[in-house]
């Protein structure tokens, strides 16, 4: 998505936009992972592969937590 040009508004600002326009874009490209996926691992390891090939990120992994050290 390109934003029209406004001489008022700053183009960091438009930038910083876009890029969280990409942003929800490539998250809420996903869902349909989320809902489709056979398996936990199959769901994390197709969303990390594409999060990385968005573009939008250098690095995808996902952390969970020992629930021994759970409060």
């Amino acid at each position: 998505m390109t934003l029209p040009s406004h001489p008022a508004v700053d183009s960091p600002l438009i930038e910083q936009l876009e890029r969280q326009h990409a942003l929800l874009q490539s998250l809420l490209g996903q869902i349909g992972v989320l809902i489709s996926a056979t398996d936990e691992q199959e769901m994390l390891a197709v969303v990390c592969t594409q999060l990385l090939a968005s573009g939008l990120f250098i690095h995808a992994w996902v952390g969970q937590t020992d629930p021994e050290l759970a409060p």
